[in-house]
């Protein structure tokens, strides 16, 4: 079953979309030329989209650096005055928390089991760590 248009036929192409066999030198080099010109106009079109973008990112870029100037600035020179006086830190900021953990070995269950540092291990319980948790812990 074999149908084809009056409009296809006249145009060179088949049902399927493409170029009959027997289309015609001049249309078939014509499809090539067209197919060709809008690949490099996509081609062009792109490379300037590109181009306008990396102008942007480049735009945004130095207005970052300069407005965060007066920062790396006052960044520097705390980091001067704390190799010239040899302290982590200024005398009187900050706060340091200390404290204590203890790991908790749960079972498949979920029922959390420990023991202290002083017992024993031979409830089969696992001994807690003498240091804080988050210290090589793998967690």
């Amino acid at each position: 079953m074999r149908f084809r248009s009056k409009r296809m036929r006249l145009s060179g192409l088949s049902a399927a979309g493409g170029m009959e066999r027997n289309a015609s030198p001049l249309a078939r080099v014509l499809s090539y030329l067209v197919t060709a010109v809008a690949l490099v106009l996509a081609l062009a079109f792109s490379a300037v989209i590109f181009g306008l973008l990396l102008f942007a990112g480049i735009l945004v870029g130095a207005w970052f650096w300069w407005k965060t100037r007066a920062l790396r600035r006052q960044m520097q020179e705390a980091a001067e005055a704390m190799a010239a006086t040899g302290t982590a830190h200024a005398e009187g900021e900050g706060e340091i928390i200390e404290g204590v953990g203890v790991r908790i070995h749960e079972d498949r269950f979920g029922l959390a089991e420990y023991a202290e540092p002083g017992e024993s291990g031979e409830s089969g319980k696992p001994e807690a760590p003498d240091r804080p948790a988050g210290h090589g812990s793998g967690y």
